[in-house]
């Protein structure tokens, strides 16, 4: 994610977006799974509507790319739509 902020509402739609799987671990852990790339993001778990922590948001970001599941390029035109479109196969 670049720095600008987001939720954890929205981290999590752009994520799940991305082909990620989500499971609560123990009460206060979010692991995100993405098999394709075995790469897994986890996260404290916090209130949808609360502010992403920048050093969450660089950290995923980083590994995003690098794993390439997405391009920076990408990852920074999906975060200024402001909204994700829906995930090839579900229905609106």
């Amino acid at each position: 994610m670049a720095t600008n902020r987001i939720t954890y509402k929205q981290f999590d739609e752009l994520l799940t977006h991305l082909g990620f799987a989500r499971r609560r671990v123990e009460s206060k852990w979010l692991r995100y799974e993405h098999k394709p790339s075995e790469l897994v993001i986890v996260v404290a778990a916090k209130d949808p509507s609360e502010l992403v922590r920048v050093t969450d948001a660089v950290s995923a970001r980083r590994h995003l790319v690098e794993k390439g599941v997405v391009s920076s390029n990408e990852l920074d035109e999906l975060l200024s739509r402001g909204s994700l479109p829906e995930p090839s196969g579900k229905k609106t």
